[in-house]
């Protein structure tokens, strides 16, 4: 079977980077208001930023897989959210993938904190967009596809 992977760029290891742990997120939006990026953010600075890379498939089908690419320090005027869960060193990630004609797309994940508090993010319904749930944040959740058709993998 074809696997679409995510795409790290920029980063060694996509487990090192989350075993480090986050204190707060920040998003880019489009004129549409959907979210095109996600920032993780660590009180360094530091962090991932998360997008979307887009497969065609057929005719005008196409899936997301997530890129993650390193942060060295996040200097923007961007409002920067304190995440509400306790996503310190230590937090667990699951990948979500999704099976669209025979293709494994590694296109979300699944984040949670040492208290229980979990968020998702996945591509969006819209190309090029992320949908993101579980932070309050009063963001649309618009996932590619119904979140029971994603299978969680432990990272």
């Amino acid at each position: 079977m074809t696997v679409h992977h995510f795409v790290l760029s920029g980063l060694t290891s996509f487990v090192d980077e989350f075993s480090r742990g986050f204190t707060g997120i920040s998003f880019d939006t489009a004129t549409h208001g959907e979210v095109i990026a996600v920032s993780l953010l660590r009180s360094d600075g530091s962090g991932v930023k998360i997008r979307v890379r887009m497969h065609d498939l057929d005719g005008r089908v196409e899936c997301g897989v997530l890129e993650f690419s390193e942060i060295k320090s996040e200097i923007s005027k961007k409002t920067v959210a304190a995440l509400s869960g306790d996503f310190g060193a230590g937090i667990s990630v699951k990948r979500l993938e999704v099976d669209v004609d025979g293709i494994t797309f590694e296109s979300g994940i699944e984040v949670s904190g040492k208290d229980g508090v979990k968020f998702i993010i996945v591509s969006g319904a819209y190309p090029y967009t992320l949908a993101i749930d579980g932070l309050g944040l009063g963001l649309p959740f618009n996932p590619e596809y119904p979140l029971d058709e994603y299978r969680a993998i432990a990272v």
